[in-house]
């Protein structure tokens, strides 16, 4: 059996429950209970009032520096001069001024507030003011000096310059020791002039207190510090050889001194024996076996071990005398070991006093028994076994219509909720959350422009995104990080510390329904085809394959399909525009108008109405506008009515076509625009696409050319220059005859046509769509965020809750490794002696979970040696079959348990 398992000689066996109070114990109560460091310490601050006589008679002083002169006097003096009664003031103060009501009711609590800290930095600087008067006592000054640097100064700073920040909000009296600071050491370079920056001066009063008492704590654990150290020091220095000889002399005197302290001691227990045996008669029951438990660790290479009932495991006791005891059932010891421990608890009086947010912590070796200690669901001050740990926890969605590439984009945020009006007085939201977006390079925190809750139940937010912001892109988790599933963009809302106050009211609200709106303008980088395939869009393009009727420009990007569109604008800039196109195209109008005059006389079946071919000015040139709908292309109508048409320059023919054009991509003054009006066909779940292909259902407009008939003259050219070229050859012959006839006009040759080239194309656009949180919603996800991880939310007939819940007031998380399902687990818990009852608690008020693949599940709880955590003892677990690894994040190598009180 030796040679399988060891009995670890760390671990103090627990004796079976209902022990004998320590307050009945013989020895609880002594007549004197001094050490050896309280006598010294008595020793010095004696010296305070006894005085030095010289040899004429005369006083001279006290006795105090010749004492505080030996580092074994001032060691047992610092030792010994603890704050702890001062700090729990201090922080029953800060109790009553909480919030800005109680602040400026209870204002006469400030100064004495104030004064407790900095009486920390005097004693501590009449400490180092001692050490200095000797160098006997360098070993003192050193270490003092450098944790004064270390620590105190930044301390001791923080604390001054919060004060003066809260005296310029809050009038009060100043602390009666506010005048000592200015006698502080050199070593602490101290600076009465505080600065207070611009944006520090609209901290509220509140912020400002909640940051006072944490400054409060650090300088009060510096004393505490010290104290430790001293003690410490002043048992090294009994052992020194050089001692003083009067030194030597006190120390053997109280070491003399012990052996009446044990003799004055022993009254207590005669006394209480003389009344328990001859005044109360009592008679001492025969003894009962003792219970303990026994922490078997497996030796290298072995993976169980059977103990079974009656086997004898034998030991001795602290004095030496041999113990055994005897297995009572049949017991399987295998490898489990808990081997990481979380602790998360909320605001509670009882639970998490101090402290009016949700607490994360982190407790380390806890498979240690030692003198440390820590509190088992967390919270309170730090402890050095458990700390606190930043985390996140809110909320989060994914849909198409974050999906935000580039321009100046604006987008509103509003989920519909059902909350509880009565709860929500007084909330400042401005201040409570923080929204990032999954971007190109990470998570982008957007900047949250207005938040706003609305007494329907809408929580709005607006947030800005500069051109200058990165790309708003689809989630990629070696981008972004694991836990989600989705192919869309994220938007995650988390709490900041001053939303985490509020969780307690935001938790209880579900969401029924989340609307988005976009309002972008700006993007330059899209899809552009015509017939002969992509164009460009950074460089000057033709857009018509020929500039002809019928002739087409495609404009296309998934970002514009995956949204529901209210208004698509395209901007388009020309490049070398004519100044007038009536003008530019003269030549061609008189062709026309002479063509028409000719086919009006050459038939008689023509009147003077009848049409003609019109003449090309700035407003003849037009394009329809389709959208790609399934199989076809679908009309998209001019702003709601009937009309199909767009003019591509302008629509007044007064009007110059040209106009100052800047430079891409940010157009300032276009010098077209095309204003479509939705809705149109979208598809969220469209894939990103490189071009246009017969398996698109939708993602693109058609620019069609319409208009004029005769298009930009490609075709009339060759012929209008024939034409002009023998007209003006017969002008010239009719001229040239010298009989003096009217002279024939010569006609200009026509300008070549214009081929449009565009220079570059804008898109701004406008979407808006609202997405129901039930099983009929099929595009967007839902997801709550842990301090642990990310859980998926799915949609239920119950409307999902706006953040995550929690059904216990606090928990402890365990991670266990080397775990055999379908098994039992026992759990050693070593109360402290001196820990309060936690609520008064029952086993019924502790709730044991495991982590399955479906989420937490209850678990059966075999036994509870504890009694709810009241006393040390044994927890005994049944292990399901289904438990698994990892979940929410949480480290997948190990199994997950957790334990709620509520």
């Amino acid at each position: 059996m030796k040679t399988s398992f060891n009995i670890s000689p760390y671990i103090k066996g627990t004796l079976q429950g209902r022990q004998t109070p320590d307050a009945l114990a013989t020895d609880h109560f002594l007549v004197d209970e001094r050490t050896k460091l309280d006598w010294m310490a008595y020793v010095s601050q004696v010296g305070r009032v006894l005085d030095f006589h010289a040899v004429n008679g005369s006083v001279e002083g006290t006795w105090e520096s010749f004492l505080l002169s030996d580092v074994s006097l001032l060691t047992a003096r610092i030792a010994q001069t603890h704050r702890v009664q001062e700090y729990n003031q201090f922080i029953t103060l800060y109790e009553a001024l909480k919030d800005q009501e109680q602040i400026h009711r209870n204002k006469n609590y400030l100064p004495t507030l104030f004064a407790l800290g900095f009486e920390v930095a005097t004693l501590i600087d009449a400490w180092y003011k001692m050490s200095k008067q000797s160098f006997a006592v360098s070993s003192v000054a050193t270490f003092l000096t450098e944790r004064i640097q270390t620590v105190g100064i930044t301390n001791v700073s923080t604390f001054y310059q919060l004060y003066q920040k809260l005296k310029r909000k809050v009038h009060f009296e100043e602390p009666n020791n506010l005048h000592l600071l200015q006698q502080l050491s050199s070593v602490w370079k101290f600076n009465p002039l505080v600065e207070i920056k611009k944006q520090e001066q609209n901290t509220t009063e509140e912020d400002l207190l909640k940051q006072i008492q944490k400054a409060g704590q650090e300088l009060f654990q510096l004393p505490s510090e010290i104290n430790r150290w001293a003690a410490a020091e002043f048992e090294r220095s009994l052992q020194r050889k050089d001692m003083p000889p009067h030194i030597g002399l006190m120390a053997t005197f109280f070491d003399l001194f012990r052996e009446q302290q044990k003799a004055i001691n022993t009254i207590t227990k005669r006394h209480l024996e003389f009344y328990y045996q001859s005044v109360l008669q009592s008679q001492k029951k025969p003894a009962l076996p003792d219970h303990t438990i026994v922490v078997v660790e497996l030796a290298k290479g072995v993976e169980k071990l059977t103990l079974t009932k009656g086997a004898t495991i034998s030991g001795s006791t602290v004095e030496g005398e041999p113990v055994a005891f005897q297995v009572k059932e049949d017991t399987v010891v295998n490898a489990a070991k808990i081997a990481r421990y979380f602790t998360l608890n909320f605001p509670c009086d009882d639970v998490n006093v101090g402290s009016d947010t949700m607490i994360l912590g982190t407790v380390s070796n806890f498979n240690e028994i030692g003198n440390t200690s820590w509190p088992i669901f967390g919270g309170g001050l730090s402890t050095p076994n458990w700390s606190p740990q930043p985390f996140t926890l809110g909320w989060a969605f994914s849909c198409s219509d974050l999906l935000l590439a580039q321009g100046t984009r604006s987008l509103t945020i509003v989920f519909t909720c059902k909350s509880f009006e009565a709860e929500l007085s007084g909330i400042d939201f401005s201040s409570l959350f923080e929204i990032k977006l999954t971007a190109k390079e990470g998570w982008h925190t957007a900047a949250i422009n207005q938040v706003q809750y609305q007494a329907d139940g809408q929580l709005k937010f607006i947030l800005n995104l500069a051109p200058t912001d990165p790309s708003i892109i689809t989630y990629d988790k070696k981008i972004h990080g694991t836990g989600y599933d989705t192919t869309w963009p994220i938007c995650a809302v988390t709490l900041t510390d001053r939303g985490k106050q509020q969780f307690d009211v935001l938790s209880k609200w579900s969401v029924d329904k989340v609307s988005v709106a976009t309002d972008v303008k700006g993007v330059c980088d899209f899809l552009i085809e015509n017939e002969s395939g992509k164009l460009p869009n950074t460089a000057p393009f033709i857009p018509f394959n020929e500039p002809l009727p019928g002739s087409n420009l495609y404009v296309g990007g998934q970002e514009f399909y995956v949204k529901c569109l209210t208004q698509l604008d395209l901007t388009i800039v020309w490049d070398k525009l004519p100044a007038d196109f009536q003008e530019y195209y003269s030549a061609y109008n008189t062709y026309y108008q002479e063509k028409g005059d000719k086919k009006q006389k050459a038939s008689l079946n023509l009147t003077s109405g009848s049409v003609q071919e019109q003449p090309i000015l700035n407003q003849s040139f037009k394009a329809k506008v389709y959208e790609l709908d399934g199989d076809s292309w679908k009309a998209v109508s001019k702003e709601g009515n009937n009309r199909v048409e767009y003019c591509l320059f302008t629509e007044d023919p007064t009007k110059s076509v040209t106009s100052a054009v800047p430079q891409l991509p940010l157009v300032k003054n276009a010098q077209k625009k095309i204003s479509l009006k939705g809705p149109f066909r979208f598809n969220p779940q469209l894939q990103v696409y490189t071009g246009l292909n017969n398996n698109l259902r939708e993602g693109f407009f058609c620019l069609s050319l319409s208009s004029p008939s005769q298009g930009f003259g490609s075709v009339d050219y060759p012929i209008i220059v024939s034409t002009v070229t023998m007209d003006n050859s017969a002008a010239l012959m009719h001229n040239a005859r010298l009989v003096k006839l009217h002279k024939l006009p010569i006609k200009p040759l026509p300008a070549i046509p214009y081929v449009p080239k565009m220079k570059g194309m804008e898109v701004d656009y406008q979407s808006a769509q609202s997405y129901p949180l039930d099983a009929t919603s099929n595009f967007v996800k839902w997801y709550h965020l842990h301090p642990f991880g990310i859980e998926p939310v799915p949609f239920h007939e119950e409307l999902p809750k706006l953040l995550p819940t929690y059904p216990a007031q606090a928990y402890a998380y365990w991670g266990v490794e080397s775990l055999a399902p379908n098994n039992h687990l026992s759990v050693l818990i070593t109360v402290e002696s001196k820990s309060k009852s936690i609520h008064k608690a029952s086993p019924d008020d502790f709730i044991f979970e495991y982590r399955s693949a479906h989420g937490w599940r209850k678990m059966l709880v075999v036994s509870d040696g504890t009694e709810g955590f009241q006393r040390s003892g044994e927890i005994r677990l049944s292990i399901p079959t289904d438990i698994v690894k990892g979940g929410i994040n949480l480290p997948e190598s190990f199994y997950w348990l957790r334990c709620g009180q509520s």
